[in-house]
């Protein structure tokens, strides 16, 4: 992902579970504008994700949320 243009860095966070539910772990990016974004989706999204259900198969789920920083420029 960071190899993608426009993406300035990651997070993995460590999801707090409880008893008997799997670990898992969250990937949290900084882009630098929604253009890197949009860019990321046509572009790189698709072949991103099927390479990852290719390599994980149902051990990998996908959840996307997006988050605005009022200092993003729009």
């Amino acid at each position: 992902m960071l190899a993608c243009p426009g993406f300035l860095g990651a997070r993995i966070e460590r999801l707090l579970t409880g008893p008997g539910e799997a670990p898992g772990r969250r990937s949290r990016y900084r882009l630098e504008s929604e253009a890197a974004l949009q860019r990321y989706f046509e572009r790189d999204a698709p072949r991103l994700r099927a390479d990852a259900v290719r390599r994980f198969g149902d051990r990998v789920q996908f959840e996307r949320r997006i988050l605005l920083s009022s200092a993003l420029p729009r």
